[in-house]
């Protein structure tokens, strides 16, 4: 049960740091419907919302880190 524990928290943990490079590389005007943060027409990033994304990544991928290490 652990390993699919960690298995599961490592592919979110990549999950939000790809969306948090999909914030700060594509402007909002482009980015797809369905991820918050989306405005037509705008031609800026969202800054704020990668970072958030990025923090998010990392905290599940060290909750991943500190689980594997559990005995």
């Amino acid at each position: 049960m652990k390993t699919i524990v960690v298995a599961v928290a490592v592919i979110v943990g990549l999950a939000f740091i790809g969306l948090a490079a999909l914030y700060w590389l594509t402007p909002a005007g482009e980015l797809p419907a369905f991820v918050p943060g989306f405005a037509p027409g705008s031609t800026k990033p969202h800054f704020n919302h990668g970072l958030g994304a990025l923090v998010i990544g990392l905290a599940v991928l060290v909750f991943a880190w500190f689980r594997s290490r559990a005995r």
